[in-house]
């Protein structure tokens, strides 16, 4: 009797085994999943942080543009940008702080490029207007961003001529 019994915790003991050993590889798989996906959120927030350095040069270019250095300036504006220790910080981990910088800076982008041209088109409005949602979808202080598009536009149609009635 006392040799079933020991074949019992014998194959109880395995099984533990087995299954802590189970629990240990689910556990290590899971890290790896983690820190993979940690990986690909912060490859994303560094996307995110070349494509603001881009737009800030956008955004100079466009509005030194009667300037006759505006290159350099827009060199410059975009060297501040990306060379700011605490931009760097915040493009390189994981948070909505950089998708906010980002969205804000296409939104001023877009504007700059609708106040350059001659006669904006509607759906331009409309690209100006899901921008700043998007802006606002990443942190609610994008909703800052409505006030500076609507003093631009407002202040632009008050530059347009009347068109004669005929």
């Amino acid at each position: 009797m006392t040799n079933i019994k020991l074949f019992c915790v014998r194959r109880s003991i395995r099984q533990r085994a087995e299954q802590a050993e189970a629990f240990l590889d689910d556990d290590a798989d899971r890290k790896i999943r983690h820190q993979t996906g940690v990986r690909a959120a912060r490859a994303f927030s560094t996307v995110l942080g070349a494509v603001t350095v881009a737009l800030v040069f956008g955004i100079a270019r466009a509005v030194s543009a009667a300037a006759p250095a505006s290159r350099r300036i827009a060199l410059l504006s975009a060297a501040l940008v990306a060379f700011n220790p605490k931009f760097v910080h915040i493009s390189s981990i994981v948070s909505n702080d950089i998708a906010i910088i980002c969205a804000a800076s296409l939104a001023c982008w877009w504007l700059c490029r609708m106040l350059v041209r001659a006669q904006p088109r509607d759906i331009d409005y409309g690209v100006l207007g899901g921008l700043i949602g998007l802006a606002t979808l990443s942190k609610l202080g994008g909703l800052g961003l409505w006030l500076p598009a609507l003093i631009a536009i407002g202040g632009r149609a008050g530059q347009r001529q009347p068109a004669a009635i005929a």
